[in-house]
């Protein structure tokens, strides 16, 4: 039952980590993290009319984003300031 309601608390600061992302960020962090097979480059360059390399730097970027809100809203969670 805890394991149950940590996951169900990691899921919803994932969620609303995810809002700190534009759309193009948000498709890419779901498309190559969260998808249960990773979109591959090309196909999301192809779909952004990008370059492969500038995918990887969105995820990265889109990545950092995340851990910081996750991170940021762990410090809340902790002070009790939700």
């Amino acid at each position: 039952m805890i394991q149950s309601e940590s996951f169900d608390n990691s899921r919803a600061a994932l969620r609303d980590s995810l809002s700190v992302l534009n759309s193009r960020e948000r498709r890419v962090f779901e498309a190559r993290r969260i998808a249960e097979k990773a979109v591959p480059f090309d196909e999301l360059a192809r779909e952004f009319g990008v370059s492969r390399e500038h995918v990887r730097h969105i995820e990265v970027r889109a990545f950092e984003k995340v851990q910081n809100a996750v991170s940021t809203s762990g410090r809340r969670n902790r002070a009790g300031t939700l």
